[in-house]
């Protein structure tokens, strides 16, 4: 599970520096459909695996740390949306986060 997580959040990084690099050029934003996706979908991985936890009654920290992460992977996302290009907003998310 952490592999897809770990996935999911470089493809994050490298199309959110795409977009970034792309900025002055006139595009379809493809870059910010496929990082809004990718946060989509940890946002829902983090939902499965938060309601898996609560339902095994795992450990209270693994089950906040799931809720963590998907709260941050919602904000990640409004930020996502609202980015004016001018810096790799999500790709600096993850970088500082890790």
């Amino acid at each position: 599970m952490e592999a897809k997580t770990s996935e999911l959040i470089k493809k994050a990084k490298k199309m959110c520096l795409l977009c970034y690099a792309r900025r002055h050029i006139e595009t379809e934003e493809k870059e910010r459909k496929e990082v809004e996706l990718a946060l989509k979908e940890m946002i829902d991985y983090y939902a499965v695996l938060y309601d898996d936890l609560r339902a095994q009654n795992a450990a209270v920290e693994k089950i906040k740390s799931a809720l963590n992460n998907m709260r941050y992977c919602k904000d990640l996302l409004e930020k996502c949306k609202k980015c004016d290009r001018t810096v790799d907003t999500v790709n600096r998310a993850f970088v500082s986060k890790i």
